[in-house]
């Protein structure tokens, strides 16, 4: 009888374990992934929290940003709208408001980024339309904590491109999108034509562009007023994609913000000059810019120019762009000094981003930051007698 009871005790133990083991090999797959929503659910509140924390402190701190800033947007804008286009400004945080030097995230709001919120209070309250890109990216970094914002070479990584992309798309009303892009124009640094890139490869705005020029954002008022309209066809729309660096007051900022003007601008001839076809004149240095000794091999773009101020024997005075380095190779020949007496061979800078599109995204060396004058790019010299 003992022998019975304990048999049956033990197929009744037996029967149990062969159950939970059972039902442990089929609920398991359910029970891991009940387990891992919540955990991703639980990130998400966390990085949600984390990023409204974040969030309101940079809204209640005070902010305040460059006093030229507003006054070129308006005057950009209304150039723009005298060209039957309209523009949209789209501002972009540095990484170093996003992470700090070791490649941690950043908790703390950094001027930079108040600046940003200083830009956009003013341009919203003067109906200028525009996308502040910092909340999106924070978020981003707070939903993927081990996730780079950056690459070695200091550039955001794809997958940040790729958030910018996505909040512009966001930011796009369904006329825009019905386009397609293709009355739409990106402009700025390096970071205008990355997500036009990216946007390419979309079906939102496949057919959208860019112009852009390598740490040149501060300079597109400027740069793409003095385009001719033939290097515009079909643009409606300029998305103008800016630092937040360059916000920041004038104080703190070390980059220009130069107006848009109105060319093309004559080019000066001296009294005994060849006829204006020619565009052969004779002029000495005046104004030098300095360009760095360790351009090669090494450099992050294969082209570079300066910029340089130069006189004629009359005292006319004008800005000429001369190549100091080509694929790589630096033409130290080409580096002038003032007082450099010279016989040049020019063509009008629009006529020349005309026929070479790349001139304007090219390395532009600028010590001289005068943006008012004509600037004409150097095709042949010679030292003058």
């Amino acid at each position: 009888m003992i022998r019975v009871r304990g048999i049956r005790y033990c197929l009744r133990w037996t029967t149990l374990g062969l159950v939970l083991v059972t039902g442990h090999i089929i609920l398991a797959p359910a029970t891991v992934a009940l387990r891992d929503r919540v955990i991703v659910d639980w990130k998400a509140r966390w990085a949600a929290w984390q990023t409204e924390a974040y969030l309101e402190q940079w809204r209640k701190q005070p902010a305040v940003c460059r006093e030229d800033f507003l006054p070129c947007v308006l005057a950009f804008r209304d150039h723009l709208e005298a060209r039957g286009m309209k523009l949209r400004l789209i501002l972009r945080p540095e990484h170093t408001v996003l992470q700090d030097r070791d490649g941690h995230k950043v908790h703390e709001v950094t001027e930079s980024a108040l600046a940003m919120r200083a830009a956009e209070r003013q341009l919203r309250k003067q109906g200028v339309r525009v996308v502040n890109l910092l909340p999106d990216l924070y978020a981003y970094g707070r939903r993927y904590p081990d996730e780079p914002y950056c690459q070695p070479d200091g550039h955001y990584t794809p997958a940040v491109v790729g958030q910018i992309a996505n909040t512009l798309c966001k930011s796009l009303e369904d006329w825009q999108k019905r386009r397609g892009g293709r009355s739409t124009l990106l402009v700025g640094d390096c970071y205008a034509t990355l997500t036009a890139h990216h946007l390419q490869q979309g079906d939102v705005i496949p057919g959208v562009r860019s112009q852009w020029k390598n740490g040149g954002d501060h300079l597109m008022a400027y740069e793409i007023s003095r385009l001719p309209a033939d290097l515009l066809p079909e643009v409606r729309e300029i998305f103008w994609i800016i630092s937040s660096d360059t916000l920041l007051p004038s104080s703190q900022s070390a980059v220009p913000l130069p107006l848009p003007v109105s060319g093309p601008f004559p080019i000066p001839q001296n009294d005994d000059s060849p006829d204006h076809a020619s565009l052969i004149v004779k002029v000495k240095v005046t104004r030098a810019t300095r360009v760095p000794d360790d351009l090669g091999s090494g450099s992050p773009y294969p082209n570079a120019y300066a910029i340089y101020e130069v006189a004629t024997d009359g005292g006319k005075t004008f800005l000429v762009v001369h190549s100091v380095m080509q694929t790589h190779v630096a033409c130290v020949g080409n580096r002038w000094q003032m007082h450099t007496p010279l016989v040049l061979s020019l063509q009008p800078w629009e006529s020349a981003i005309k026929e070479r599109p790349e001139l304007a995204r090219e390395q532009l060396f600028d010590d001289v930051q005068d943006y008012t004058s004509g600037r004409y790019l150097v095709t042949h010299w010679l030292h003058a007698p």
